[in-house]
Formats: C-alpha cells, sequence, structure tokens
C-alpha cells in the first residue's frame, strides 16, 4: 500500500497579544509563512489575512479625540496631526510658544494693575510691544514699555505677584548640532536662522545660498528670484516677466 505524505502545515510568527496604547484601528494586516522542515526538500508557501483589527486603548478616549503625551510636556497628537503646546492642532504641525524664557531679574504686580514694575530688570532689550508674557499663571501682553523696568500689560492682573520671574516665548524651533551649535532656529518672530542662531530678519543665513533655475513668475511669485543657466546671472520676478539685475555686474572669483 503506497502511503502518500501530506505537506506540512505552514508555520506563521506567533500573535503576540498585549494592552496598546493606541484608539485606531488598523486595517487588512498579513501574516505569511515558508515551511522550512519539508524532507524532500521543497518549500510550501501560505498566508493569511485578517480584514480589521481593533485596538483599544485603557482609559476614556476623550470626544474631540486629542490627547495629551503621558509626559505631559505639553505635546498632543490626534488623527494626522501634531501640536506642541496647541491643544488642537489644524496643520501637520502646529507650535505655541510655551512662555519658558525666563527674563532677567524680578517684576511685581498689584492686583487689579496692568503697570508691571521690575527689579534688576531689561525691558527695553528683552522685550518689544505685542509679546506675550507670563506672570505667575496668567499670560498677557505687552501693551506699552515706559523703560527698563516699568511695562504696561493689556488687562489688568487678577491676582498681582511679588518677587516673581516673568516667562516670555523662547525660540519655537532650534536644531543643534552634535556639539550643540545652532543649526537651524525659528525664534519667537518667525524669523529664521540657518547657522544664525539670532536671526534678525525673516531668514538669516550664515554661508552661501544656492538659487535653482525656477520657471514661473505671476502676480503671486512676484519679488522670487532664480538663477538664470543659460545667461548665467541672477533675475527676479517682477510679476509678469523674469528681469535681470539692474547694475554693474561683480567680478568673478
Amino acid at each position: 500500500m503506497e502511503t502518500r505524505k501530506h505537506p506540512p502545515v505552514p508555520s506563521f510568527p506567533r500573535a503576540c497579544v498585549g494592552t496598546f496604547r493606541n484608539k485606531h484601528g488598523i486595517k487588512k494586516i498579513r501574516f505569511k509563512g515558508t515551511t522550512t522542515d519539508n524532507a524532500d526538500g521543497g518549500q510550501y508557501r501560505g498566508d493569511m489575512a485578517i480584514d480589521y483589527v481593533l485596538v483599544t486603548t485603557d482609559k476614556i478616549v476623550t470626544s474631540d479625540h486629542w490627547q495629551k503625551t503621558e509626559s505631559e510636556d505639553g505635546l498632543y497628537y490626534g488623527p494626522g496631526n501634531v501640536g506642541i503646546g496647541d491643544k488642537q492642532p489644524k496643520a501637520d504641525l502646529s507650535i505655541l510658544g510655551n512662555l519658558s524664557k525666563p527674563l532677567t531679574g524680578h517684576v511685581g504686580i498689584t492686583k487689579g494693575s496692568n503697570k508691571v514694575i521690575g527689579v534688576g530688570i531689561r525691558f527695553t532689550r528683552e522685550l518689544t510691544v505685542g509679546d506675550s508674557i507670563r506672570i505667575g499663571d496668567k499670560v498677557f501682553v505687552v501693551n506699552g514699555i515706559s523703560d527698563e523696568t516699568e511695562l504696561t500689560l493689556n488687562a489688568a492682573h487678577p491676582l498681582g505677584a511679588l518677587n516673581a520671574t516673568a516667562y516670555t516665548d523662547g525660540d519655537l524651533l532650534s536644531v543643534q548640532t552634535g556639539a550643540e551649535v545652532e543649526s537651524l532656529v525659528i525664534n519667537r518672530f518667525g524669523n529664521v536662522g540657518v547657522g544664525a542662531a539670532k536671526p534678525a530678519v525673516r531668514l538669516d543665513v550664515a554661508g552661501g545660498i544656492r538659487v535653482g533655475a525656477e520657471t514661473v513668475c505671476d502676480a503671486g511669485r512676484e519679488g522670487t528670484i532664480r538663477y538664470n543657466d543659460a545667461g548665467d546671472e541672477i533675475e527676479f520676478c517682477d510679476g509678469g516677466a523674469w528681469a535681470g539685475w539692474r547694475g554693474r555686474r561683480g567680478s568673478r572669483v
């Protein structure tokens, strides 16, 4: 009598069961396996598909579907967007200043007053009108700066504060090299510094800038600059056409 061998059952990775801190569903997971113990030297392949897996949290999910990270560091996440200091970010990445930069010296303010007096302070050098300032647990906007030691807020302080440290917005984004050298900075004014630790203008680059060969010039791109490969010169968009720089061409190094 002939004994017929049946192919072995394909082996699959073991499923892992645990607690996941995620409230989103995961669709179409597929496990694939290949037998390796066939005595005839052949291999059989097989797979198993799961159409839908729902992973639930171990706590109640808020109705707005936004959660704060467990570190309580002001980082929020939700469906597709991340907010730093912003509880409900509308963009992929939304950064709200965290008022973490302490001012020099100390300040005092009377309850019900909007006048701040500082000791050992430098208001005119560390703040400008329109800046945010936190005194205690309350946040205000600088309405006016009289001198180094006196300023006014946009509203009265409901509690008052004595000998307190005031805070303003620090850099919104800071990227450093391994040697702790600033390579990219976005400060509280929105100025971008590339290799410049304290950008004073909208774009401050410590080094050369390479400009490519842009082609489109229209009203929305007025003021754009490009490099013309054919003419070997820098051109700018005047809102309708590309034009060369006016003036004497400098020496070529």
